[in-house]
């Protein structure tokens, strides 16, 4: 039989965390369960020696994983059109639409961003063995805009370097309901997922850190470029337009950071109003920048994206505030 290892070094929010918890969460979509029987085997090390499920870790030590690899995923091929900005031998930048998903999983077998690549290039799945392939980052299914894609291994490796080194620049662009103040800052608070809701993420300012909850640190620049408000009839209701730079890449960071603040993303039902203003159908969250250095030549690449239809139009019904 086959097997994979592999390894990671525990952080400053696993600590004090169950061993068989740390685990699971870094092996997803492993269960618990599994995990556990993997340690009683011997085959999850902690510093190189054998530990037990209820181990509780500390920051810096290297817990090494040895399992069955994984059989090749079956990508069914999908046709359809994608606006690819830039295309070469070695990676590609899309322009992801609203309302696809990046990857096959639960609720979404087929018809992804990964099964589209598949069928545009037939040989891609030599990357690897699980329905990522070459993904090296992720945006929202509701979120639309640029990512980046590896063609090769060795792409994958090199982008995959860039993003875990925090040398890729991402931008945003959103509108949120209120206005903005200050204009422009940074919000530095850790993000995990919600005790209640496991399905949400939230925000976990200094001390608020919750027994079993594994945080991380999260970083968002925001600048608001312009102040809005509805048009009459009605009462006028603000927004900002608002610019953000992320430094990190957590799950729903823009969304918690900005919901946090107290100004959640236009048409977020999750972090926001359950009832989307401007009749929007999806958060008005767009990657409308993206710049790294190219994988193989080193040049310092850098692309864009206008606002699409159903984000551009909304917007245009708004007037600037006195």
């Amino acid at each position: 039989m086959d097997v994979q290892q592999l390894s990671f070094r525990t952080e400053l929010g696993d600590a004090g965390l169950r061993l068989d918890q740390v685990c699971a969460s870094r092996l997803a979509p492993l269960s618990r369960t599994r995990v556990k029987a993997l340690v009683q085997k011997g085959s999850i090390l902690v510093d190189g020696r054998p530990s037990t499920p209820s181990f509780r870790v500390s920051p810096g030590q290297t817990v090494t994983v040895e399992m069955p690899a994984p059989l090749a995923e079956t990508i069914e091929p999908w046709s359809t059109n994608l606006s690819i900005v830039f295309e070469d031998e070695h990676l590609a930048v899309i322009d992801k639409p609203p309302g696809l998903s990046m990857h096959p999983g639960p609720g979404h077998p087929n018809r992804t961003l990964v099964n589209a690549l598949v069928h545009r290039w037939p040989d891609w799945h030599t990357l690897g063995p699980d329905s990522r392939l070459g993904l090296v980052h992720r945006l929202d299914m509701d979120t639309s805009g640029l990512v980046v894609v590896a063609r090769t291994a060795a792409a994958q490796v090199k982008l995959q370097r860039q993003f875990s080194q925090r040398t890729v620049g991402k931008s945003y662009t959103t509108l949120l309901d209120g206005w903005l103040e200050p204009q422009s800052g940074t919000v530095d608070v850790p993000l995990g997922r919600h005790p209640r809701w496991h399905q949400r993420q939230a925000a976990f300012p200094a001390g608020s850190a919750v027994a079993g909850i594994r945080i991380r640190d999260a970083l968002t620049d925001f600048k608001v470029s312009r102040y809005l408000v509805s048009r009459p009839p009605g009462l006028q209701h603000p927004f900002s337009l608002t610019d953000l730079r992320l430094h990190t890449g957590r799950t729903h960071q823009i969304r918690v950071h900005m919901a946090w603040l107290g100004f959640p993303v236009v048409g977020d039902r999750v972090y926001g109003l359950t009832k989307p203003r401007l009749h929007m159908t999806r958060q008005f969250l767009h990657a409308s920048r993206l710049s790294f250095d190219h994988p193989c030549t080193g040049e310092h690449m850098t692309f864009q994206s206008d606002l699409p239809g159903d984000l551009a139009g909304p917007l245009a019904g708004l007037a600037p505030a006195d």
